[in-house]
């Protein structure tokens, strides 16, 4: 029998020179109708056009052909797009936009938190065992997941994103990560310098630009000599069909991460730091050179690890109050705040497209916190004062 309800729908499945063909007939009441829309199916692969109506499309190659291409294009970021995409497509492997249903998607988050990383987590005692495969790493995929959802539907290849259904309860399983309010104290930042030394001298002008700037890794690390102006006179850059004008005593970030160049300023300390660097021999194309490759420096982690670890200044995204390299961009937009910057400017230096991204950044340190409510109010002041004088006629 070529139609056959199962559940609540009716289904059908027959068979065309050697090549089996199978599928769900949601829209089918009566055997009838089944019988009726699976005649119309086997016409489609007769006349060639089955499964590119909506629904049908293969989940794998769509995201080959239509949502990796447009990723590599359009984000900075494409190369997570790339890594997790390829374990949505082994894990969808073979599924149609029509197969992938909210209980499907359930079922992938509970296992992919079931599941452990290839990373393998040391002990005190010494021993090693998998880690389990965090919450916020599986709310990235399953982010991922919907975002393809919802070009597929801009593109009429389906007509329903079944992340949009996922229960609250399976949702609280991954939740993503809190935002962090790190920032390097101003204590804690000459035990950290004091600690660049030896073979981690080399990151000593990385880590105080970083500072100074607001720069992120990538800007830093990318950054050309002919993009930072030392001299007195501006420079000129055409970026696409804009010209860009870098004043003296400003540099030039030509990609950030939404894709816009934008031009900051260098601060006096940061102005002999470049200076430094750039008249160094040694310096190549790249403003902060690899000694062991003559080209730009690309891993520093372990370095600024080892550099916090010997300032007794607690590390990583996983230790409580821990200290990554993204957090001197927060040290950098939270002093700036506090030194009374509006906001828009701080936004403006951040290269943010958003304010409320900006406002994540900036945290209001103890020191700012304890002179807020210990500043006295010169209205209170003056009026204490005329009242004692009043007093004082009487």
């Amino acid at each position: 029998m070529s139609v056959r309800k199962r559940g609540r729908y009716w289904h059908y499945q027959f068979e065309v020179k050697g090549t089996r063909y199978f599928g769900r007939l949601p829209t089918a009441k009566t055997k009838r109708e089944a019988l009726d829309l699976e005649s119309q199916e086997r016409i489609k692969v007769y006349t060639g056009t089955y499964g590119k109506e909506p629904e049908l499309e293969d989940f794998a190659k769509f995201v080959d052909k239509s949502f990796m291409p447009y990723s590599k294009e359009n984000k900075s970021s494409w190369a997570h797009d790339e890594f997790r995409s390829e374990m949505l497509k082994e894990w969808f492997k073979g599924k149609k936009f029509q197969d992938i249903t909210p209980m499907l998607v359930e079922k992938f988050i509970k296992d992919r938190l079931a599941s452990s990383t290839v990373r393998k987590q040391e002990f005190p005692d010494g021993s090693k065992m998998h880690r389990k495969r965090s919450p916020c790493t599986v709310n990235k995929e399953f982010v991922l997941l919907s975002s393809i959802f919802n070009m597929a539907i801009n593109e009429k290849v389906t007509t329903e994103n079944p992340c949009s259904h996922i229960r609250k309860t399976v949702r609280k399983k991954i939740q993503p990560r809190a935002k962090r309010k790190r920032f390097l104290t101003w204590e804690e930042e000459p035990r950290l310098v004091e600690a660049l030394s030896g073979r981690r001298e080399h990151l000593k002008p990385l880590i105080t630009i970083a500072i100074e700037t607001g720069l992120r890794r990538s800007e830093l690390l990318k950054l050309r000599c002919e993009q930072v102006n030392l001299g007195s006179i501006p420079l000129y850059f055409t970026i696409g069909e804009d010209e860009w004008e870098v004043k003296p005593y400003h540099l030039l970030v030509i990609k950030s991460k939404n894709g816009k160049p934008r031009v900051v300023p260098i601060s006096p300390k940061a102005v002999n730091v470049f200076s430094s660097l750039m008249n160094d021999e040694t310096t190549g194309e790249y403003v902060f050179t690899s000694f062991r490759t003559g080209g730009g420096l690309t891993e520093i982690k372990k370095g600024f690890v080892s550099a916090c670890r010997a300032a007794g200044i607690p590390h990583g995204v996983n230790t409580p109050n821990g200290l990554i390299f993204h957090d001197l961009r927060r040290t950098f937009a939270t002093r700036l705040a506090e030194k009374g910057v509006h906001p828009v400017v701080i936004q403006e230096l951040l290269g943010h497209s958003h304010m409320h991204m900006t406002e994540i950044y900036m945290r209001a340190t103890p020191e700012s916190m304890w002179q807020a409510v210990n500043t006295p109010n010169p209205q209170i002041a003056q009026h204490e004062s005329n009242h004692g004088r009043i007093t004082a006629m009487r």
